[in-house]
């Protein structure tokens, strides 16, 4: 196997198994038989997750305590086997009553914390990691693409407040389009004076945190600020997935590597051998599974088989911190230099 391909399989079953919840929590909607109950709504996501949460946790353990050349085997190969042993989990878990799954969901409440905040750092350092590899080759291709990419994505970051601005405008929502507006304006003040500061970071930041908005304010359950309350925003529902599983591949890869390939506009890639820490890859995906419930189940608080994924004042404001917090996180990042020079900063 390719050095590293295993990692994409290991993002694709997650992503299967995170769809096949999805949608057995959609079509649970109007089942109130407690038995057919554990096959779809929000416990089906609870069982397929859980099963996620202890593969990747049971191999966790096994490429741990094995030796070098076995913890590689175990980690990039037998995938056919490892499909079996998910699917094993759920058919185990669909028999099991649903009140054991209530204890995995205060668990995962607890474990996705730890998940947002690695999230979090990784996603600014992804930023400067992809403005570094451009600019540091010094030719002119790749500084054009660095100006082009941040502007196509402040454009559409204007767009998307402009949109959402006409669209789910109401007093709490304003406050939120300000202090987005307010905070991406100091970005990138700051971003264009400093020495230090990187344009494609400011950006990524920038259109993260638009995309928040719209999941946190297209899934609102207050038909004052959002007119589409109690229907269905699929499109909102797929864009907060896919920011997931971005931050979910990223995090795991980074948090993991200790060497990468590098991105390069000319076609030829530098292919080097790709090591990382198979304990931590692992651990990285067992809180991934946890968070994946949060976000279909409103972070459990999501009774009502009314509510779309995601929707409810828990979902909302867990959006709306966690794009404030990165947003000052990346502020940090160019105003931490400044006031200690003294101290290292891995992105200088």
């Amino acid at each position: 196997m390719k050095s590293g391909i295993e990692r994409i399989g290991y993002f694709l079953i997650t992503f299967l198994v995170s769809l096949i919840a999805l949608g057995l929590e959609n079509m649970g909607n109007g089942i109130t038989t407690s038995y057919f109950s554990r096959f779809f709504g929000v416990y089906a996501v609870y069982r397929l997750t859980m099963a996620l949460f202890i593969f990747y946790s049971l191999l966790a353990i096994f490429v741990s305590c094995s030796d070098e050349e076995t913890s590689k085997e175990l980690q990039k190969g037998f995938f056919k086997m490892k499909i079996l042993i998910i699917l094993v989990l759920i058919i185990i878990f669909a028999f099991i009553p649903n009140g054991f799954f209530d204890g995995f969901s205060k668990f995962a409440i607890f474990s996705s914390v730890f998940f947002l905040l690695l999230s979090i750092i990784y996603f600014i350092d992804f930023g400067y990691s992809w403005n570094e590899n451009w600019v540091s080759r010094g030719e002119d291709k790749y500084l054009v693409a660095v100006v082009v990419c941040a502007v196509i994505m402040y454009v559409g970051g204007i767009i998307g407040i402009v949109y959402l601005w006409n669209k789910y405008s109401c007093s709490l929502n304003i406050v939120q389009f300000i202090v987005v507006i307010i905070l991406a304006a100091i970005s990138l003040f700051l971003t264009l004076v400093a020495e230090h500061g990187a344009i494609l970071p400011a950006a990524v930041v920038f259109i993260y945190h638009v995309s928040l908005l719209y999941g946190a304010m297209a899934n609102y359950t207050d038909a004052t600020c959002n007119p589409n309350f109690g229907k269905s925003e699929f499109a909102s529902e797929i864009v907060s997935a896919l920011w997931a599983l971005l931050a979910l591949s990223y995090t795991s890869v980074s948090v993991s590597s200790s060497s990468s390939k590098d991105i390069n506009l000319g076609g030829e890639e530098e292919d080097e051998e790709v090591t990382y820490n198979y304990l931590v890859f692992n651990l990285t995906m067992a809180l991934a599974a946890c968070y994946i419930p949060m976000l279909f189940t409103d972070w459990t608080q999501k009774n009502s088989a009314t509510l779309s994924i995601s929707a409810g004042s828990v979902s909302y404001w867990v959006k709306i911190v966690m794009g404030i917090i990165t947003a000052l996180g990346f502020l940090w990042t160019i105003i931490g230099p400044v006031l200690f020079p003294n101290m290292d900063f891995d992105y200088v």
